[in-house]
């Protein structure tokens, strides 16, 4: 039986069974060797994990111990103790817990039974500790019944780790003497702790307990050299633990020895207990911990020692079995040399026998195929294995190899000629299935071709069959038209819609253009990703060959055809494209010739067609025209009765213009003469108000002079009433002039928030200006104007809202429909609010949101009114969006026309002097038309320095030849080059827009100006010109020089001080004005009236400068006796008034300023008031008086030779356009409205008398 079954096996098992028998005779004894030292390894681990559960209870054990004297100390009374107490105590149970995780793992019945009952026991302990429900001594004896417990639970741990059963000497004996002896030490310590601690605190002890404690003692003791005993074996028997252990066993005895000792010294022997219980405590539980550190110090050694002896068996184990297994490697290699070199020849004879019978098996059934007419069968010539016959044996078995060889080779040469005869037979019936395939395509595509079909259905029929035909997913026909020399695509098989409707193609342009032109076929082999995608339900792709074929009838070109295929087309394919595309060339040209001549034909009966219409049309038209003709005469008519009744509304409206412009005239004349009756007692109520209000010979009371405040108070509102009015009458009118200049955004809102922060500061809100980055940083703009419609705007904000926020917003407005960017300057407040249904009402004069608006804010509704007006005079508008209670938006959109860019200088001359004005010296003298002076020429500071020209309506207009200090601090200009030329203004600007518009504002006032870019141009202004004043924007450096540092460089050049005014756009603080007045005599900040204002000041340097070089020296000197306060002492007065009330007043205040005053009640007797005093040296006059007005009256006293160059100065409360004018044109010196302020009239009176 075993015979048969090595017969079954083969040669190679065979020697595999015999290297396996060697190997199990190696490994059993390597196996019993190895179980024995698997035993030895068990029993070290057992010890090992047997450790980490004692350790944990010896933690339990020293924590209880610990608690047990402090529980003790504190229950006997100290205080001190109860704390350290309570936290051993949870130091405790944490150990307790953990021990409870180790007796778990060892997963030991008795030993589970056991610790459960120790900790219920000491659960009820710590508990009733924790209540202070047991005396001392009770705590004590259950705290060591405990321990006694644990100590035998202890015993049962080691015993099952099998700790006492260790073979070795020195782990033995430290087991014996740290896990067994060790824990009874430290009780027995413990008890000494405990014990001493209470009789320490009791501070009295009983003889039986002095004696429990030597005996104690002397128990430690004996203890102590039982652990020495044994650690000094173990430690002998291993020198590592020598090293680790050795200090901590002294040190552990020294302590040791030291506590027994205090225990006689302090308990045994005295016989009065002063030992402090705290300090015997800690000196024993001192000595405890360090028995308790050299315990686990020797358990880690240990634990250490067994590692090492685990390390050890398990490194002779490995050693052991890679021995072993290393034999058998080499066993089994030997084995497999031999077994390879026997098998190997084998197997490749038998490989190549194997593969002769396999083929001659497949050449048997490709014959009877081939014989069947399957000439597609395919006959598989496996190649022979190759065996290496020089390296084959000389046995049986290379003999072997070598004959299977050389049967091989004869079976090859058979091969090869049995394939040979098959391919010849394959060639022979391709070429036939070729030429049926060829025949039988032109055969169907001719039948298609058939009839008389339309070009774009033949060019469908011939794509629909050539492109499945020769496997084409995609294409093209395109036919030639000969009238646009240009390839039109009919037809289209498998495009997507952009390759369908392609545009037409001229010859030579692209591929198929190129081919039609060339009249070639051309093919595409490597088509580029991109140039077509041809695309189904299912996917798409590019097509991996194109082919391009024209149609061509003899020399005419027809069009062309384009596929393309996902293959490479075959040669039998292309040609068969070359053998039909001339059948498919002439049926399109038939095809096309037919359409052709249907298209004539169509296109003759069309045009016959046309012709019959055009007879019927031409004989419509006639018949239309003779109706027309009818028709034009009536409208004629129509047109001739409309003409008249044009005519006639043409007079109406004509009529209805000169109406309107009489009652324009009408208002304006109303206007004026109310505005007269209503200044006229305005101008004495204001002037007597004022006077009392001053009290100067100190006869009112101050609840008198509070009277006489009031009433003047009261009569200015009204005057700003009354000028309200007359303003919105001039806008009404038309009588408004825009003067537009460049301006800087920044300053306007500067001078803005220094003008109403106080107001906002005093309600509590809060003012914010912002400007937009995108707004430009100087603009061209009606700054008056602009300014005068943001202050109302600002003024009403804060005058209706009551707390919250009032805001100033300047951007540009975006383009939109019909509207460039517009400058746009938003007023916002968190005010009451304006209705919906009221927001356009308050844009009308006299009407504010409701009557409670008036009474309780005040105002008289017109400023809306003239603000909107004034708005849409500059080209803009004026909108509002409110909400009633949460606040208002007015948004003002002006044109944005930013600054103009350099320019030349320009100089504005003055224009003529009018009749009547000249000067003691027979010289021109400069008038304006109306202004303000300012705060500074109202205080007589012209005659004493520098000062602001504050806000005002009115002012000097000019000043006549009898000054003698000037008007610059008795300074004048420099001495000009032509003693009979003008003095003009020098202005410092290096804008020359800025410059040119300045000098035109001071032009229109009979000012002349000249403009000057810097110190060399100043320099040749002054060498030329007479100048008496110059002229600086405070803003502006010239050439990179400030204002101050150029204007000294122009006095220098001009060898004596010129007076200097000063404008800004900005507000100047008290430091600033300081410094500015030791270069400047006046300076002016911009505002409503701010051109007026400085054409004044610059009037009033000009004539001081000419009166100055027209009088004496003695002249130019002011008498110490017109100082103070009476300036016009002993000067005559002539007042020409009808009202005697404006008599009286203006009586009383020049007589309290030393005047002496003559008057006349209309304009007979002030000529002859004249005649009879004739050192009258100031007349003032009134324009609307009976009999001879004022203008007939200083036109009559001009007419006088003596008295050309008298000072007349008209007093008027008419307040309109013109009004001016026509005083000046009068013979008036000045022009100063009513009601008159009077410092403004002192001031003229200071100029025109020299004071």
């Amino acid at each position: 039986m075993f015979t048969a079954f090595l017969g079954r096996l083969m040669l190679r098992q065979k020697f595999l069974l015999l290297a396996l028998l060697g190997c199990v005779a190696v490994a059993i004894p390597t196996a019993l060797f190895l179980n024995e030292a698997n035993k030895s390894v068990a029993i070290a681990q057992q010890e090992a994990d047997g450790i980490v559960p004692a350790r944990a209870l010896l933690a339990v054990v020293q924590l209880v111990q610990q608690h047990r004297g402090l529980a003790a100390m504190a229950l006997a009374g100290d205080a001190a103790s109860r704390a350290p107490a309570t936290a051993k105590l949870r130091e405790a149970d944490q150990a307790f817990a953990q021990m409870e995780r180790q007796v778990q793992r060892l997963a030991e019945r008795d030993i589970s039974a056991a610790w459960f009952r120790i900790l219920e026991q000491w659960s009820a302990l710590s508990a009733q500790d924790a209540q202070g429900a047991l005396a001392a001594s009770d705590s004590f004896a259950r705290h060591s019944a405990l321990i006694a417990q644990l100590f035998r639970f202890n015993d049962s741990v080691i015993d099952h780790a099998g700790l006492r059963l260790d073979p070795e000497p020195d782990s033995y004996f430290l087991i014996d003497a740290l896990l067994v002896r060790a824990p009874v030490l430290r009780e027995t310590l413990g008890q000494l702790r405990g014990a001493g601690a209470g009789m320490l605190v009791r501070g009295a002890a009983s003889m039986d307990e002095r004696i429990a404690i030597a005996a104690r003692a002397g128990l430690a003791a004996d203890y102590y050299r039982t652990i020495d005993d044994g650690l000094a074996i173990a430690l002998a028997h291993n020198g590592d633990l020598r090293t680790r252990l050795a200090d901590l066993a002294r040190g552990s005895r020294t302590k040791g020895d030291q506590v027994l000792r205090l225990a006689h010294e302090q308990v045994v022997q005295p016989p009065q207990l002063s030992y402090s219980a705290l300090a015997w405590y800690r000196q024993f539980s001192d000595t405890i911990d360090t028995q308790h550190r050299l315990a686990e110090a020797g358990l880690d050694a240990l634990q250490q020692v067994l590692a090492a002896r685990v390390a050890s068996q398990r490194q002779v184990e490995a050693v052991l079995v890679g021995a072993v297994l290393l034999l058998c490697a080499l066993a089994v290699a030997l084995g497999h040399v031999i077994i390879r070199s026997v098998t190997r020849p084998l197997g490749q004879a038998l490989d190549a026998a194997r593969v002769l019978t396999a083929g001659a098996s497949d050449k048997i059934e490709a014959a009877g195929a081939i014989a069947r007419g399957d000439l597609e069968r395919r006959l598989a010539v496996a190649p022979l294995p190759v065996i290496a016959l020089a390296a084959a044996a000389q046995d049986e078995v290379g003999q072997l190899q070598r004959s299977v060889m050389r049967m091989g080779q004869v079976q090859s040469t058979l091969d090869q000629a049995f394939l040979t005869m098959l391919d010849a037979l394959r060639d022979s019936r391709q070429q036939g299935e070729r030429r049926d395939w060829i025949m039988q395509g032109q055969n169907e595509l001719n039948m298609r071709m058939r009839g008389e079909l339309e070009t774009a259905v033949l060019a469908d029929r011939v794509l629909s069959y050539l492109c499945p035909r020769i496997g084409a997913g995609a294409g093209a026909c395109y036919l030639y038209d000969e009238a646009n020399a240009q390839l039109r695509p009919v037809a289209a098989y498998g495009l997507p819609p952009a390759g369908a409707d392609a545009a037409p193609l001229a010859l030579g342009e692209g591929v198929l253009g190129q081919a039609v032109l060339e009249r070639r076929t051309i093919v595409l082999d490597q088509v580029p990703s991109g140039y077509l995608t041809i695309a189904s339900a299912l996917g798409r792709a590019t097509p991996a060959c194109v082919v391009v074929v024209p149609l061509l009838h003899g020399a005419n070109v027809v069009g062309a055809l384009e596929a393309g295929a996902f293959r490479p087309y075959s040669e039998a394919e292309l040609a068969w494209l070359e053998l039909v595309r001339e059948s498919v060339a002439i049926s399109f040209d038939v095809g096309l010739s037919r359409q052709r001549t249907r298209a004539l034909l169509a296109e003759t009966e069309r045009q016959a067609e046309e012709l019959r219409m055009q007879q019927e049309e031409l004989q419509q038209s006639n018949e239309e025209l003779e109706e027309r003709a009818d028709l034009l005469e009536r409208q004629r008519e129509q047109i001739r009765a409309k003409n008249a009744e044009v005519e006639q509304a043409s007079r109406e409206i004509w009529h209805k213009a000169e109406e309107l412009q009489r009652i324009s005239a009408y208002k304006s004349e109303f206007l004026a003469n109310m505005s007269h009756e209503l200044r006229t007692p305005l101008n004495s109520m204001l002037i007597l108000s004022g006077l009392l209000r001053d009290n100067r010979p100190g006869n009112l009371t101050p609840e008198q002079t509070e009277y006489a405040s009031t009433i003047h108070a009261a009569g200015k509102d009204l005057l700003n009433l009354i000028n309200d009015i007359l303003d919105l009458a001039k806008v009404e009118a038309g009588q408004v002039e825009c003067h537009y200049e460049d301006g800087a955004p920044a300053a306007m809102l500067a001078a803005l928030d220094n003008l109403f922060r106080p107001a906002a500061e005093q309600k509590g809100l809060r003012l914010s200006f912002a400007l937009d980055p995108a707004v430009p940083p100087r603009l061209r703009l009606d700054v008056q104007h602009t300014a005068q419609v943001l202050r109302n705007l600002l003024g009403n904000a804060i005058k209706f809202t009551a707390r919250g926020e009032v805001a100033l917003h300047v951007s540009v407005a975006p383009a939109q429909e019909g509207r460039p960017p517009m400058l746009a300057c938003a007023v916002s407040d968190t005010g009451i609010g304006v209705p919906e249904g009221q927001q356009q009402l308050i844009f009308e004069a006299f009407r504010q949101a409701d009557g409670g608006i008036s009474r309780h804010y005040g105002g008289t509704g017109l400023g809306l009114s003239i603000s909107l007006q004034l708005a849409n005079r500059m080209g803009g508008s004026l909108s509002l969006h409110s909400v009633a209670g949460q606040g208002s938006t007015f948004t003002l959109l002006l044109p944005l026309q930013a600054a103009q860019g350099d320019a030349p200088d320009i100089t504005a001359t003055a224009p003529s002097p009018l009749p009547g004005m000249r000067g003691a010296d027979g010289k021109a003298r400069m008038n304006g038309t109306g202004g303000a002076v300012g705060a500074a020429v109202a205080a007589g500071a012209i005659g004493a320095g520098s000062a602001n020209a504050a806000e005002g309506a009115d002012g000097v207009n000019g000043a006549n030849g009898t000054s003698g200090t000037g008007g610059t601090g008795g300074t004048g200009g420099a001495a000009p080059r032509d003693p009979a030329a003008p003095w003009r203004a020098l202005v410092l600007e290096d804008r020359p827009a800025a410059a040119s518009s300045l000098c035109s504002q001071l032009a229109t006032r009979g000012i002349a100006a000249m403009g000057a870019r810097d110190a060399a141009q100043a320099q040749a202004v002054l060498a030329g010109q007479r100048v008496g004043c110059v002229v600086l924007d405070l803003d502006l450096e010239l050439a990179g020089v400030p204002a101050p540092e150029l204007l000294a460089q122009v006095q220098q050049l001009a060898g004596q001080p010129l007076p200097v005014v000063l404008h800004a756009a900005r507000a100047l603080d008290a430091e600033q004005q300081r410094s500015l007045r030791q270069h400047a005599d006046s300076i002016v900040l911009r505002g409503e009236r701010s051109a007026e204002r400085l054409a004044d000041e610059v009037a009033l340097c000009l004539h001081a400068a000419a009166r100055r070089h027209a009088v004496t020296g003695a002249a130019t000197s002011a008498s110490p006796a017109l100082a103070g306060d009476a300036p016009f002492e002993g000067r005559k007065m002539l007042i020409v008034d009808d009202d005697m009330r404006n008599v009286f007043s203006l009586t009383s205040l020049l007589t309290d300023k030393g005047a002496v005053v003559v008057e006349a009640e209309n304009g007979k007797e002030a000529l002859r008031q004249l005649e009879q005093h004739p050192d009258v040296c100031v007349v003032l006059m009134d324009i609307m008086m009976p009999e001879m007005d004022g203008y007939e009256t200083m036109r009559a006293i001009r007419a006088q030779p003596r008295h050309r160059t008298l000072p007349l100065i008209a007093m008027t409360a008419k307040a309109m356009q013109g009004d001016s004018e026509k005083c000046m044109a009068a013979g008036a010196s000045d022009y100063i409205a009513k009601p008159l302020d009077t410092a403004k009239l002192l001031s003229l009176l200071r100029v025109w008398t020299q004071v």
